[in-house]
């Protein structure tokens, strides 16, 4: 596992410009996955293959077993069209696995453009996700929970606003549902939650110095043992550019005032602020409390079922 000492924000700040540079703004996994390593975080043993001979090579260096996952940039979300085969304990296993994924890719689209083959050293450990996103009404947010295809299936997880302390990543390690999943529950062995903990921070850091670069970035899952925590998959999403949030806002401008045929619209009363108040998709409490004799509490609990995602905010 690749542990870097310290968070290089000036190579990690090259890696984004090389990336906007080429007009992208969806990271393959190898890419965030290098600046992931630059903020400190631990990641498996993981090469990239081009053809499947080399593929049989790489496995057989990492050591058996391993995982096959596909690398594009247009697809962020690989297991959703068969990109990635798990289990492989033989050369010819990873061979079969690699010509079968390019072949389920490229069935679903001949215009999927497809770097390689990603070949991983295969680990044990309890799935977790920590993502970072920008939230339009509170700006930067972290997240933590169960990961892997749990997280959708359960959606048992926690958010801050951005930055957080070492305390709060702490308590959202222990506010999840699951957190006795994390202590040895019924002979499951205790995970180093210290690990997820650094994670959270180093996450938190990272996503603070570059709010106008990074719109989202997930690690999931986050494998996380006695041993400690590895990032075994990761997307990022850029931000748009100052270029590109213009030719949006003329396109927007002239769609609300000129219709399908040519001919200018009828002034309209503008709706995104009114949505924005009467169905938010988050809600912050400030001065919420876990006391029940105190009105924090009443007002949490009132609201709780009302809203999908809810930013709880108590003065310290």
């Amino acid at each position: 596992m690749a542990v870097a000492t310290s968070i290089k924000f000036k190579s990690i700040e090259t890696l984004l410009a090389s990336a906007r540079r080429n007009g992208r703004r969806n990271l393959t996994e190898p890419e965030t996955k290098a600046i992931l390593k630059l903020a400190g975080f631990s990641t498996p043993k993981e090469q990239l293959a081009t053809n499947a001979r080399d593929a049989m090579r790489v496995a057989g260096q990492i050591g058996f077993p391993v995982v096959l996952k596909v690398v594009s940039p247009d697809l962020p979300h690989k297991s959703d069209i068969g990109g990635v085969r798990l289990d492989l304990h033989s050369k010819s296993a990873v061979r079969n696995a690699y010509h079968s994924i390019l072949k389920d890719v490229r069935a679903r689209s001949s215009r999927i453009s497809i770097e390689g083959i990603l070949v991983q050293q295969q680990l044990e450990g309890i799935e977790v996700i920590l993502g970072a996103t920008t939230d339009p009404q509170f700006g930067p947010v972290i997240v933590f929970g169960l990961g892997g295809i749990y997280v959708e299936a359960l959606n048992d997880t926690v958010c801050r606003l951005i930055p957080i302390t070492r305390q709060d990543a702490q308590s959202m390690v222990a506010e999840i549902k699951s957190a006795p999943l994390l202590n040895g529950f019924r002979g499951l062995a205790r995970v180093d939650k210290r690990s997820i903990v650094t994670a959270l921070s180093r996450l938190s850091t990272l996503v603070a110095r570059f709010p106008d670069q990074l719109q989202e970035l997930d690690i999931n899952p986050m494998l996380v043992n006695a041993q400690g925590a590895v990032a075994v998959d990761a997307m990022a999403l850029l931000t748009r550019s100052p270029s590109e949030r213009k030719a949006r806002d003329r396109r927007n401008r002239k769609s609300r005032h000129v219709g399908h045929s040519g001919h200018p619209r009828k002034r309209e009363v503008p709706s995104k602020p009114l949505k924005a108040l009467f169905a938010p998709r988050s809600v912050a409490i400030v001065g919420a409390s876990a006391s029940k004799g105190k009105s924090g509490y009443f007002i949490l609990k009132n609201i709780f079922y009302y809203f999908c995602k809810l930013i709880k905010l108590t003065p310290r």
